[in-house]
Formats: C-alpha cells, sequence, structure tokens
C-alpha cells in the first residue's frame, strides 16, 4: 500500500511523533519504506536540534524568525500568508545548514574531506539521490561497469560481504567520484567514496587507513593505485573498524 500521502505530516512531527494522527502512524506501522524515510528524517532533526543547542546564531536571528512567524499569522486572510511560511521556513532551514555545515568547517579534517563528509551527510538524509540501487556489491559493480565507471577490483573482503542500499555518482572537490552506500550490521548506514585523484599522497603506499573522528562522524581515508577511498559512518569509530576488518 502506498502512504506517501503521509510523508508531509509525519515529517513535520518527528521529534513529537504523538502528534500526528492515527492513521499516519498505522502507515508507519505496515510500511517499510515510509518507516526508513521517517527515521532518517529524525535522525536529521535530532542532529539539527542538538546543534542548535550547542551553537550560537547570528545576533537577532531567533528573533527576526519570530517577528516573520508573528506576521505570517496576523497575515493569515492575505494572499501573502503562504508566502510569509514559506520565507520564514526557508529562513530557518538556512540557519540550520549552516550551523552543520559550520561543524564540518571548524574540523581538522582537509577540504575534500570535509566536502565528501557533507555530500555524505546529504545522502545519508535523502537530499542526494541514489542513481541506482541493490542490495550487494556485486549487482553495482555490474551496473557502474555497464555505465563506464568501476569500483576497485580490491576492497576489504569485511566491505564485500555488507548489504549495500545503492551508488551514485558524483563531483567532490571538483574530482569525479563514485559514493556507495552500504548497511551496517547495527542497522546504520557507511558511505564509500571512490575518488579519482590521489588527494592525499602521504598514504601512498600505506597498507593501513588513517582514521578519523569529525563530529558524528568516523571516517577511514586510504589510497589505492590512482584513487583515494572514503569510508565513512555515524556509527562510531569501532563498527567502523569492523566494517574494515581492523578489528
Amino acid at each position: 500500500m502506498n502512504h506517501r500521502r503521509f510523508h508531509d505530516e509525519l515529517e513535520s512531527v518527528t521529534l513529537r511523533p504523538q502528534d500526528s494522527s492515527a492513521e499516519a502512524i498505522d502507515a508507519l506501522r505496515c510500511d517499510a519504506e515510509l518507516l526508513h524515510h521517517w527515521q532518517r528524517t529524525k535522525e536529521l532533526d535530532v542532529l539539527l536540534a542538538k546543534a542548535y543547542l550547542e551553537k550560537s546564531l547570528p545576533a537577532d536571528l531567533e528573533g527576526d524568525l519570530l517577528r516573520r512567524l508573528q506576521s505570517s499569522v496576523v497575515a493569515q486572510q492575505t494572499p501573502w500568508k503562504r508566502r510569509l511560511w514559506v520565507a520564514s521556513a526557508l529562513a530557518a532551514c538556512l540557519a540550520m545548514v549552516g550551523i552543520v555545515i559550520q561543524m564540518l568547517d571548524e574540523s581538522q579534517a582537509d577540504p575534500w574531506e570535509r566536502d565528501t563528509l557533507i555530500f555524505f551527510d546529504k545522502l545519508e538524509h535523502a537530499q542526494v539521490h541514489f542513481d541506482f540501487t541493490g542490495n550487494e556489491l556485486a549487482v553495482l559493480r555490474a551496473h557502474l561497469i555497464k555505465d563506464g565507471r568501476q569500483l576497485p577490483p580490491v576492497l576489504p573482503e569485511s566491505l564485500e560481504n555488507l548489504k549495500t542500499l545503492g551508488c551514485t555518482q558524483a563531483i567532490l572537490h571538483g574530482q569525479k567520484a563514485v559514493v556507495v552506500c552500504f548497511y551496517l550490521p547495527s542497522g546504520k548506514e557507511a558511505h564509500l567514496a571512490i575518488i579519482d585523484a590521489v588527494m592525499k599522497p602521504s598514504l601512498a603506499g600505506k597498507t593501513r587507513p588513517d582514521l578519523q573522528s569529525d563530529g558524528d562522524w568516523s571516517h577511514a581515508t586510504w589510497v589505492l593505485g590512482s584513487k583515494t577511498l572514503m569510508f565513512g559512518t555515524t556509527a562510531g569509530m569501532e563498527e567502523l573498524k569492523r566494517a574494515l576488518g581492523l578489528c
């Protein structure tokens, strides 16, 4: 059964699901795709709420947003009501996205690593969509070969055995890349970017990836021939290591 009509309602109450209608709750219980979408949206809202509490906003931004919202209430009977509400929501969204990007900008990661993590975050929260979906890496390999792209012939065996969600092509820090999304045993997602350039020459020839943590993201980077690979997840460093067979 298609419950797409409940998407907007459920997205508006991710932090207060008790405010949704009984029909929407029933749809969540019997529609796995809708539940997955709602859970991913909820994770983003929790992240933004946490960032909002931890980071200071520009002076009087909150007051400005409140004034906009109040103005829209006063103008409820005018043709401009919808535009005012849209402007208010857009301003709030831009503020929150700016906070998330600021958190990554303050990290010690290289600029190309930050760009890749931002892309991972957008992919994880459905702001970027897959070019192709499939639950096995072999299926994604075959698709990419037909599309004129290839995954490295050798990946950690532990990665090869993970279930996948899909893949997409991207431009990361000016370089062509393929990004593959995996399902970890915990149910969390992890993403592997294969970039068509050596982004970190100091890693060339090394057998162990460079491991780092930036905010909620843990990531590993290594160089394989003429490509740079970066694997990232919000599941924590220990689960990242297990996924790469490092522990």
